[in-house]
Formats: structure tokens, sequence, C-alpha cells
């Protein structure tokens, strides 16, 4: 575990893993032309945890209206948790948020995700609002943002 993790720009060559670490977090995944939408679309934004050469996780960002950046999504595979890998991952999000000119990230977690709800309340995130049936009925998001502080707390390889 030693190269573990390496936060870098996800490429093409990353996303069959991406899309496979999705399917596994999530019940009901991004299809796969989804995530590479999202990768064109975030460019730069969209980064992977790498580990051993492997995608451990990834993270990815939009940048939305009033100089906040929507953190669209953003996990790591079941064999790599409870690593610190999704905050590696969030903290390199804000930094290049930041470095963008953006103030704010914003994000929606299901209201019953407690380790997801743990980690962003750990970065700071305050919840601002609920989203009923976001994730299906009965299944509510909480709506998040956090204001970035000028001093980013990590850098991304070269």
């Amino acid at each position: 575990m030693a190269s573990c993790p390496l936060v870098t720009t996800a490429g093409p060559e990353h996303l069959d893993e991406v899309y496979a670490i999705e399917v596994a977090s999530f019940d009901r995944p991004y299809p796969r032309w989804y995530i590479k939408v999202l990768r064109e679309l975030a460019g730069d934004l969209f980064l992977v945890a790498l580990c051993g050469g492997r995608v451990a996780g990834y993270a990815v960002a939009l940048p939305r209206r009033w100089r906040s950046c929507h953190l669209a999504s953003i996990a790591v595979a079941p064999s790599y948790r409870r690593r610190r890998l999704g905050a590696a991952l969030l903290a390199s999000v804000e930094q290049l948020c930041w470095e963008r000119g953006m103030r704010s990230v914003v994000l929606e977690v299901e209201a019953t995700n407690a380790p997801a709800l743990a980690l962003y309340r750990a970065f700071g995130y305050l919840e601002a609002g609920l989203v009923p049936d976001y994730y299906g009925p009965g299944r509510h998001a909480l709506l998040m943002i956090k204001p970035l502080e000028p001093a980013p707390v990590c850098r991304l390889d070269p």
C-alpha cells in the first residue's frame, strides 16, 4: 500500500474500473455512457485514486453558477474502503475547485448514508435542505454545502 493513493485526473483508460466501482457502490448506478459524459463535462475535475496502478476510487465535480462546484459523485471500491481514500478524493476536488475560482462545493447525499454524512461533516459541510424522494420514493437526500477556504489541504501529482 506504499503507493496508495495517487490522486490524478481520470483518463479514458480508467472508465471501466470507475464504472465497476459505481455498480458496486450504488443500487441505482449511473449507466456506463453517463460516466463517459461526466468525464467529458468535468475534464480535470474527474479524479481517480490509484492504488498499485488500479482505480480504487473516484470523484467527479462539475462547475456551476455562482462560483460553485457540484460534487456529482464520489465512491471507493469496497475492498479499499476505510483507508481515507474518500477523504483524499474530496480534499483534491475541493482544491481544484478553489483553484478554478469556485468558492463553494454543493452535493446531495442520501439522508441514511451514515458513512458519507460522517465524511462530509468532518470536512465542514453543512446541511442546507432536504430533497424529498431524490433517490426514489421515501429515499430523501440532504443538500449540503461547504464554503471553500483559501488554503488548500493537499496537492495533486505534478
